[in-house]
């Protein structure tokens, strides 16, 4: 029945249709009323944003740009990092490092005097200066990392679009940094235990879990809190064994960057 409904979302989603509360359907509601907007980016109808939704999980290349790059919450300089290995700029992507990241879209956000306003979504990131391969979720500035290469090879944008995954368990939600209970948290608990709040999730990873839970990753994409009604486009990893769901991926593809690659 879960996957159904969460089929159901999917379609209800990309048509840019929004249901009316339904009694005792938990997965038809609120959530896409709250999408409107990234940065003044309207959600387009599948028939105007079909060409440039969900480019869909790959690896793209570092460029010789002379700039690094660092890995933000949310698609803006001004945000906050990504909190693994401490936080502040550890996670930061080296110039020209013959680094790559895993990433499923470019947005739209914050810019630098100069630059375009592009940015990377990415569920992970290998760094080509020894630091192997991590599950860091978060944003990257596209025009330091690969001046925007990869959009102009047609990486799709980001159009939030992606699957709805309610929380249906008994534990409040939090955003983490990488793919493990043991990772840093990006924020506090942002989906509250109701099936009316959503992570809008483009991939997912099996990674460590939690004992009598299971294994299951999603990759989110921004969450909508049906408490404090607001939406934002936090990059995250989220627990879905956690949510409800056990080891149920339903037809989300899988991140590039791979099971088991956390911290």
């Amino acid at each position: 029945m879960k996957e159904l409904l969460r089929r159901l979302d999917g379609i209800a989603a990309a048509l840019g249709l929004a249901f009316a509360p339904v009694k005792h359907l938990k997965r038809f509601g609120q959530a896409i009323a709250a999408i409107a907007l990234l940065f003044g980016t309207i959600v387009l109808p599948a028939s105007a944003a079909h060409a440039t939704t969900q480019g869909g999980n790959q690896w793209i290349p570092q460029g010789q740009t002379g700039y690094g790059a660092g890995i933000y919450v949310t698609p803006d300089v001004n945000s906050p990092k990504n909190g693994s290995w401490g936080g502040g700029n550890a996670t930061d992507i080296h110039a020209n490092s013959g680094s790559s990241v895993s990433a499923d879209c470019w947005g739209i956000g914050g810019y630098i005097p100069g630059f375009s306003s592009t940015w990377y979504h990415i569920s992970g990131v290998y760094y080509g200066d020894g630091r192997s391969t991590h599950s860091f979720a978060g944003w990257v500035y596209a025009p330091f990392f690969d001046n925007e290469a990869a959009i102009n090879q047609g990486l799709g944008q980001c159009r939030y679009l992606g699957e709805k995954w309610a929380n249906y368990g008994s534990n409040h939600i939090g955003e983490y940094a990488c793919a493990s209970p043991s990772c840093a948290k990006n924020s506090g608990d942002v989906l509250p235990i109701s099936s009316s709040s959503y992570a809008f999730a483009d991939c997912y990873i099996r990674s460590d879990g939690i004992a009598g839970y299971g294994n299951l990753w999603i990759h989110a994409q921004g969450q909508y809190n049906s408490v404090t009604g607001i939406y934002t486009p936090n990059s995250a990893w989220m627990y879905a064994s956690f949510m409800g769901y056990g080891n149920d991926a339903g037809t989300l593809p899988h991140c590039a960057v791979g099971d088991y690659t956390t911290s």
